[in-house]
């Protein structure tokens, strides 16, 4: 039995031992996502399975602590199948609360400014998100956590053009879909995306914000990937300009 069939193992044992299955929050074809309390101190865990085979992406995030990404603490992979065990976070997505309609412009930039900081944190251990969205943007103690790592991706200097084109139509750049490989820029198209929605409730495509806050996200959603911001500190440099 290899080291990760064993931790699986082990996993799978613990959980049921010490946890309830308590909620199935997704199940599809490719991907599970189940909450488990413990049954003395109703500690909730997320448990991921996934056959998108990124578990590179996940290694990667284990030791990493930010106020704004889940914490990540047990990642197995084996027979196609990889299974991560993480924090669970309580919180309102981000879709859910712009049902509602726009936030307040001081909210929207306070929020945006730590969303680019959380995907900084990823971009320079070479990870691209690739699926930025208010859906994946939870809410909670006064800031944020961007959630949802099964289509990043690591950045590869020898790569022409991303292995597999995933991404939600509307906040994916157009290179996400094949034409090249993704990377910051790519981030940050979607970053400008969720940007103009907190501030109007539309995509930019629709509507776009008015004023300085609409040049930020013109620039951020721009079809050639060299004409963005090429990184987050260079978003954030704008973003701390007086609203």
């Amino acid at each position: 039995m290899s080291g990760d069939e064993e931790l699986l193992d082990y996993i799978t044992r613990s959980l049921e031992s010490l946890y309830i299955c308590e909620e199935v929050l997704r199940h599809t074809p490719l991907s599970e996502i189940t909450v488990y309390c413990h049954r003395e101190s109703a500690k909730k865990l997320l448990l991921r399975r996934s056959r998108n085979g990124n578990d590179e992406v996940y290694r990667i995030l284990m030791p990493l602590r930010h106020p704004g990404l889940p914490q990540i603490y047990e990642v197995a992979s084996c027979d196609e199948e990889l299974v991560v065990l993480e924090e669970y976070i309580e919180g309102e997505a981000l879709a859910d609360r712009l049902e509602n309609g726009p936030l307040p412009k001081t909210l929207a930039y306070r929020l945006v400014r730590q969303l680019c900081r959380a995907a900084g944190v990823l971009h320079r251990h070479g990870i691209v998100h690739r699926d930025i969205k208010p859906a994946n943007i939870l809410l909670c103690d006064g800031g944020l956590k961007l959630i949802d790592f099964n289509i990043s991706r690591l950045m590869r200097s020898d790569a022409r053009a991303d292995t597999l084109p995933f991404g939600s139509v509307g906040y994916a750049p157009p290179e996400q879909f094949g034409l090249a490989q993704t990377g910051p820029a790519s981030d940050i198209y979607a970053i400008g995306v969720v940007f103009n929605e907190m501030l109007t409730g539309h995509s930019p495509a629709v509507e776009l914000a008015p004023g300085y806050a609409g040049r930020i996200i013109r620039r951020c959603v721009r079809t050639n990937a060299s004409d963005r911001y090429q990184n987050v500190t260079a978003l954030l440099r704008a973003l701390r300009l007086p609203l």
